[in-house]
Formats: C-alpha cells, structure tokens, sequence
C-alpha cells in the first residue's frame, strides 16, 4: 500500500510542478501581451516616437485597469516603442 502511494507521488507531483509552472508562465505572458497592447495605444493616443518609453503612471488607469503582477514575482520592463515589454522572471 504504501508502495502504490510512493510511486503514484512520484509520477503526480512533477506532473503537478510543471502544470503550475505553465499557468504561471502563461498569466505572465498574457500581463506582457497587455502592457505592450497598452504601450501601442498610449503610442497612438499621445504621437509618441517609438523611442519615447512610458511609465507605468502613463499606461494606468487609462490604458490597463491595474499594475499588473507576475505570477512568480518577477519586474515587468516597459521599454520604448521598438521594444516588447519583458519579465525578469518569464523573458519576452
């Protein structure tokens, strides 16, 4: 009994590790999809250059609701209008 329960652990926790892992990786990829959305829109809105580069306060409240959070805590990178926005946990 203890046997069937070691072995079935061993197969569900990795299994359960890389699903969460995924979500995270995920939720933060689509946090970046809507920082550069809003980037392209404040870009719009203001005629900015593609070397301006707004600030968090440019993009919220007008553009995203609120400040978006990485799942595993990582820095969001705004950067200028020829960049993608990037986490310091997640990459691009």
């Amino acid at each position: 009994m203890v046997l069937v329960i070691s072995i079935l652990a061993m197969v569900a926790v990795p299994a359960w590790q890389y699903a969460r892992q995924r979500t995270q990786e995920r939720a933060c990829e689509a946090n970046r999809t809507k920082m550069n959305d809003a980037k392209a829109q404040w870009m719009a809105a203001t005629g900015a250059v593609p070397a301006d580069e707004p600030t968090m306060a440019d993009l919220v409240p007008t553009y995203i609701k609120e400040i978006p959070r990485c799942p595993r805590n990582g820095t969001y990178t705004i950067g200028n209008g020829n960049t993608r926005v990037s986490c310091s946990v997640h990459g691009q």
